[in-house]
């Protein structure tokens, strides 16, 4: 395979102008290969004709990239799981999460509208398509999380204690400093 040299900027890939070279990694470094795989072809395509663009698989696309994406969630998380926690697509609708060891959970998909996750510990739990809405986020530790999403902070709430991603913004209408405490 052909992969192009990377350079990490906190949370951002980003291609350099080097030239393309082979890559044999170690098999501990697979989740590298996966990644540069995946920047490859997104490369590719983004410099694709319109008619190229017109003729594209799309759903053949999203597919191969979902499958990527829950491939480094797995490695990430294989890291700090100490029991199996798959709640993929899970109806946690009002659920009393409140300082639940969430680390390394897989919450893809998962419905945690109103929810209480008060200082519930997220990090390095994969929340991809995690529907936030009006979920109780205060003094949670979301700083870790995988695929983490600025519209899934601003549908939830949350206080000055709830840790954030550092790519993200914590959203305005959170409990400003001193304001009132969303603890239960």
């Amino acid at each position: 395979m052909i992969f192009r040299r990377t350079t990490f900027i906190p949370g951002v890939p980003r291609l350099l102008s080097h030239p393309p070279r082979r890559v044999a990694p170690p098999p501990q470094q697979s989740h590298t290969v996966t990644t540069g795989y995946a920047e490859c072809l997104i490369e590719r395509l983004t410099h694709g004709s319109p008619e190229s663009l017109m003729e594209l698989d799309v759903a053949a696309r999203r597919h191969h990239a979902n499958a990527l994406l829950l491939h480094a969630s797995e490695l990430v998380r294989a890291d700090v799981r100490h029991e199996k926690r798959d709640h993929r697509g899970a109806d946690l609708i009002g659920a009393n999460l409140s300082g639940a060891d969430l680390r390394g959970a897989n919450l893809r998909g998962a419905y945690l509208i109103g929810a209480d996750l008060t200082a519930a510990d997220l990090r390095a739990a994969d929340l991809t398509g995690a529907d936030f809405r009006g979920a109780n986020l205060a003094g949670a530790d979301l700083t870790e999380s995988l695929f983490c999403i600025q519209s899934q902070l601003n549908a939830a709430k949350g206080d000055t204690e709830t840790r954030v991603p550092p790519s993200l913004t914590r959203p305005a209408h959170w409990s400003p400093p001193g304001g009132p405490s969303l603890r239960r």
